[in-house]
């Protein structure tokens, strides 16, 4: 559902309204997934960054 609401336009990204039903089931979706890593990087001085839900 995300992903299909995003929307790219250079640097600038902007999510539409999303219903109280819809909410309501990505959260649920959400919580299944908790502690999943979503972005996870590394630099060259071994700085390491990782972001989680």
């Amino acid at each position: 559902m995300i992903i299909k609401a995003i929307e790219k336009d250079g640097s600038k990204v902007s999510f539409p309204e999303i219903e109280r039903k819809g909410l309501k089931s990505l959260l649920q979706g959400l919580s299944i997934h908790k502690g999943l890593v979503l972005v996870e990087t590394k630099l060259k001085d071994g700085t390491e960054v990782k972001g989680k839900l």
